[in-house]
């Protein structure tokens, strides 16, 4: 009854944001004006239905998505690791997501007209190089901690290697012409406020199959968590389960990456309030609960990176300083306990 009533707070408190950021604007369409757009259209003007509609929605919906969609990857990448402190950011697949888009972004102007055009700037395309960096950075570090079981050596390893990534960033930045690199650098600073239908088009059919796909797997996941042997003596294909999860995992880092940049600690807090919350480790529960608080969480980042003169935050930024102080918190309280 308790998890039931904290499940209904947490939906109303993700349609509340979800209405909130809607009419949390620097133009003058406001929450009446999303009431009536939902109730009676008639009653909104064009300029600021075309406000909601067109410019803020899109972006509201994406972080409805790609928040409970990094949420669940790190809660994937904690289970499959049995690391507690394993993230996407951490461990260096986002920055593979990073390297694959700068691969793609900083050495357009060496490679063939005909391929970028067909090719290159569009959304597809990012989301292929995204995808692919994410997933062999993320191959990577499944190698190395199938070899080394300390799991503070992986997270070394993790981070060395996106200190490799980053360095290998640096120097296609050093050779790419200033407009690219602008670009570029715009786009790692992370933001929301550019996305448009055509990009959720693509975005949201991807992320819904991959959080149907782990959903799943609940299952499966409370098995592996509990260790190898116990999950192969029910039959499961340890393994497998691994190689799927990576898979996953890479598209939804991916596939995120590409619209709205690297997002820092929404994949490492966000589980740990799962669980903390919901006091269990059934994947049962957490999956929904981390696709839940993950929403949530990015919209409220979405609403705090507005400033009140107008100006835009990265988006990267605000989930960083929401983040880190969770994650620090989690982690004295386990020192205590």
């Amino acid at each position: 009854m308790k998890r039931t009533l904290i499940f209904i707070a947490l939906l109303a408190i993700t349609l509340l944001l979800f209405l909130i950021d809607l009419a949390h604007g620097a133009s003058n369409a406001g929450l009446n004006d999303v009431i009536n757009l939902i109730i009676n259209p008639t009653k909104v003007a064009d300029n600021q239905g075309f406000i909601i509609t067109q410019l803020r929605l899109p972006k509201t919906i994406t972080a409805l998505f790609v928040g409970a969609a990094i949420a669940i990857s790190g809660l994937c990448i904690q289970n499959i690791m049995r690391n507690p402190l394993a993230d996407a950011s951490i461990l260096g697949v986002s920055q593979g997501a990073g390297l694959g888009a700068a691969i793609l972004m900083l050495t357009s102007s060496y490679l063939p007209y005909t391929l970028i055009r067909n090719f290159g700037y569009g959304v597809f395309g990012q989301m292929i190089f995204t995808i692919l960096g994410a997933m062999a950075m993320l191959s990577i570090i499944i190698v190395v901690a199938a070899k080394v079981k300390d799991t503070v050596s992986v997270l070394i390893v993790g981070v060395m290697i996106g200190f490799i990534t980053s360095a290998a960033i640096s120097v296609l930045s050093y050779f790419s012409p200033p407009e690219q690199l602008k670009m570029y650098t715009l786009w790692t600073f992370g933001s929301l406020q550019a996305v448009t239908w055509q990009q959720i088009y693509i975005l949201i059919p991807v992320l819904v199959i991959c959080l149907l796909a782990i959903s799943l797997m609940a299952k499966n996941l409370n098995a592996i968590q509990l260790g190898d042997s116990y999950a192969m003596n029910l039959g499961i294909n340890v393994k497998k389960n691994r190689i799927f999860i990576i898979i996953v995992t890479g598209l939804i880092i991916g596939a995120s990456t590409t619209v709205v940049g690297p997002i820092a600690f929404i994949g490492l807090a966000v589980p740990h309030l799962s669980r903390l919350f919901f006091n269990t480790l059934d994947h049962k529960i957490l999956i929904p609960a981390t696709m839940l608080i993950g929403s949530a969480i990015m919209i409220l980042c979405d609403i705090a990176s507005l400033m009140p003169n107008g100006g835009i935050l990265p988006i990267n930024a605000i989930t960083s300083i929401l983040g880190a102080p969770i994650v620090i918190y989690l982690i004295f309280r386990s020192t205590k306990g």
